[in-house]
């Protein structure tokens, strides 16, 4: 409902799995929305138009694997890439806005502030067989596509299970994990204490968060340490 009773969506989320909920939203009820992301030096921009510019799920057809990509809490984010994308998404919102379609940059805009780099990826087509903009199926949209979540009763505790079957490479994890906190590790799972929260990772990317018994916040913790 709130997607529906906007004109243009700016994207300030940090986790792909929000994102795909985010264009399947957008392009179900025809909202302009621009995508955006920044990690480390690096940071990306797109801008969308249902049903007229290719979408987030032409682009990108499936979400990174589980713990396989880097997330803002393990590997940072410097602000200056921030603001650059943070620039290019609002000047692109006031294009679309006020119905300047022509100068919208048409592509994948990719920066890294580091490497002194700044390249634009043409985005002509619709992908035929896109799920969202071609076929109109909104999977994220429906309630049993997310991850599943269990409160474990009496242990302060929360069990999340990916929607998606998964195999974490528990090694590389726990080398991205260090420095968010304190990691211990085994052939079976890795373990973050975190502040107040304590996150046990497992081989098939289950993971059970300690500390909290809301769901809501066991699932923005894991997207935040293991990345969906």
């Amino acid at each position: 409902r709130l997607i529906e009773a906007c004109d243009v969506v700016l994207d300030g989320t940090d986790n792909f799995a929000t994102r795909y909920l985010l264009n399947d939203a957008c392009v179900k009820h025809n909202v302009a929305w621009v995508y955006g992301a920044a990690v480390g030096s690096y940071g990306v921009t797109m801008t969308i138009r249902p049903r007229v510019t290719p979408c987030l799920r032409c682009v990108f057809t499936e979400e990174p694997a589980v713990a396989s990509a880097p997330t803002c809490d393990t590997s940072g984010v410097i602000m200056p890439i921030i603001s650059i994308v943070a620039a290019v998404q609002v000047a692109e919102a006031l294009k679309l806005m006020t119905e300047r379609f022509e100068s919208l940059h048409g592509g994948l805009m990719q920066f890294d502030v580091w490497r002194n780099e700044w390249r634009r990826v043409g985005l002509r087509r619709r992908a035929p067989d896109c799920t969202a903009c071609v076929l109109g199926r909104f999977e994220t949209l429906e309630a049993e596509s997310g991850d599943m979540t269990t409160v474990l009763c009496g242990r302060n505790a929360v069990q999340v299970t990916p929607r998606r079957a998964a195999t974490v490479d528990l090694d590389s994890l726990a080398a991205r994990l260090r420095a968010a906190g304190e990691v211990k590790s085994n052939p079976y799972l890795v373990r973050l204490r975190a502040g107040e929260y304590e996150l046990t990772v497992f081989k098939d990317a289950r993971a059970i968060v300690r500390g909290t018994d809301d769901a809501v916040v066991a699932r923005s913790l894991y997207a935040r340490y293991v990345g969906t």
